[in-house]
C-alpha cells in the first residue's frame, strides 16, 4: 500500500466526535446547491475541452510553432478548470461509476509515454510507430488499448493529449520540447499517424467529459444530478465529504505529492509533460474550497460549510485556506522540488505543503462528523 493511502486510513480512522443536530432544511439546499454547482463547473470543462478541440484541430490541420503554442494553451486552459472538478470523484457516482464512470478515460495517471509514442533512446516505440499491430488508429482502437495490460499503458485523456503536445520532459528547468514538425507530413516520422491520434483522443475526451455533464444536467428528471439532493441526506453529505477529504488527503497529498517527494523522480510528477503540476494542485484545493463554500466563479448559494456550527465551519475554512495559500507558494516547475536535495529549503517546503494540504482533510473530516458523516476507512 503506498503512502498516501495509509495516510487516508489514518485519517479517517481517527476517533469519532460527537455529532450535533443538524440543520435539515439547510443540509438540503447546500445538497441541492451542491448537485447544480457540479453541472455548472462540469459543463464549463466541456465547453473548454470544445475550445481545446478547436485549437488542435487548427494545429493538425497546419502545424506550426504559432498553432502548436494555441493549442498548449488551450490544454493549458482546460486543465484549470478540469482540476476543479476532482473534488467531485470517490464516491462512485458519474465519473467513477463502476460500471459506466470515465475518469480512467479522463484523466488516467501515470502514463508511460512508450505506450503512445516515441521517447528518448526508443525511436520507434509506441502505438503511434507500430503500424503493423496498429494499422488504423481511431477513437474505438484507442478505447481499447486504454490501461490495457497495464494501468501505466494509458491512451486516452489529458495526458495522452498533453504528452503529444508537449512530448518528453527531459528538463528539470522546463517542460517538455516536442517539435511541431514531428506532425509535419513528409517531415516527421509517421506525422500523420500522430496527427490522426491527436485528433481522435482529443475526440473522445470531449466525448467523455460531455458524459459527466449530462448526468448531472438538473433539467433532466431522469438524471443523476436531478435526484442527488432527493437521496438520505446522511447518505449524499457522506458522499460530499468522501470526495473533499479523499481527495486532498489520498489522492493530492498522497499519491501526487508524497509518493514523488518520497521517489525523488521526476516521472512521479502529474502534469509532467507542460510542467503544469502546481496548477493542477492549486486547481484541486480551489475545487474543494468551491464545494465548501458554494461559491464558483459568479455562481453562489449554500455552501456546505453552513451546515456546521460556525467555530467548526470556522477552522475547516482557515484550514483550506491555509492549504490553498501553501500551493500557490511552491516555487515552480514542480519536478525542480522532487528532485531538490535531501535538506534543501526546497524539500522541505514541499513536505510541509503535502502535510498543510493532509491536515485540511482531517479538518474538512472532523468537521463531518459533527453533523453525522462518518467516512470509513480504506
Amino acid at each position: 500500500m503506498k503512502f498516501g493511502s495509509l495516510l487516508l486510513a489514518a485519517t479517517l480512522a481517527a476517533p469519532t466526535l460527537s455529532a450535533a443536530p443538524r440543520d435539515e432544511v439547510k443540509a438540503k439546499a447546500a445538497l441541492q446547491h451542491y448537485a447544480e454547482n457540479v453541472y455548472v463547473v462540469y459543463s464549463d470543462a466541456y465547453t473548454k475541452a470544445l475550445e481545446l478541440q478547436t485549437a488542435i484541430s487548427a494545429f493538425v490541420a497546419a502545424p506550426s510553432a504559432k498553432t502548436q503554442a494555441a493549442a498548449k494553451e488551450a490544454w493549458l486552459d482546460s486543465r484549470t478548470v478540469w482540476g476543479q472538478t476532482e473534488v467531485f470523484r470517490f464516491y462512485e457516482g458519474p465519473i467513477d461509476d463502476a460500471a459506466y464512470g470515465v475518469e480512467g478515460l479522463i484523466n488516467a495517471w501515470p502514463l508511460d509515454e512508450a505506450y503512445i509514442d516515441y521517447v528518448a533512446g526508443a525511436p520507434g516505440a509506441g502505438i503511434i510507430n507500430n503500424a503493423k499491430d496498429f494499422p488504423v488508429i481511431d477513437e474505438e482502437v484507442l478505447l481499447g488499448a486504454n490501461e490495457n495490460g497495464s494501468e501505466t499503458n494509458v491512451a486516452t485523456g489529458f495526458h495522452a493529449i498533453e504528452f503529444l503536445l508537449w512530448g518528453q520532459d527531459l528538463s528539470a528547468t522546463g517542460p517538455g520540447e516536442r517539435p511541431f514538425s514531428d506532425f509535419v507530413v513528409g517531415t516527421g516520422v509517421n506525422a500523420e499517424r500522430r496527427a490522426t491520434y491527436l485528433t481522435a483522443v482529443t475526440s473522445l475526451l470531449v466525448k467523455h467529459i460531455e458524459v459527466v455533464k449530462t448526468a448531472w444536467d438538473p433539467k433532466n428528471p431522469a438524471s443523476y444530478g436531478s435526484n442527488f439532493a432527493k437521496q438520505d441526506a446522511t447518505l449524499t453529505l457522506t458522499n460530499v465529504f468522501k470526495g473533499m477529504v479523499s481527495l486532498l488527503v489520498d489522492e493530492l497529498a498522497g499519491e501526487r505529492m508524497y509518493v514523488g517527494y518520497e521517489s525523488q523522480s521526476q516521472e512521479d510528477e502529474h502534469s509532467c509533460f507542460s510542467d503544469n503540476t502546481h496548477v493542477d494542485i492549486i486547481e484541486n484545493i480551489q475545487g474543494v474550497l468551491n464545494v465548501w463554500t458554494g461559491d464558483y466563479g459568479t455562481v453562489t448559494g449554500t455552501g456546505i460549510d453552513e451546515v456546521l456550527d460556525a467555530a467548526t465551519a470556522k477552522k475547516a475554512t482557515k484550514a483550506l485556506t491555509d492549504a490553498l495559500k501553501a500551493a500557490k507558494a511552491l516555487p515552480t516547475p514542480f519536478d525542480s522540488l522532487l528532485i531538490a536535495p535531501e535538506d534543501s529549503e526546497e524539500r522541505k517546503m514541499l513536505l510541509d505543503t503535502i502535510l498543510t494540504i493532509q491536515d485540511a482533510g482531517t479538518a474538512v473530516k472532523e468537521a463531518g462528523e459533527t453533523v453525522g458523516v462518518t467516512l470509513p476507512v480504506q
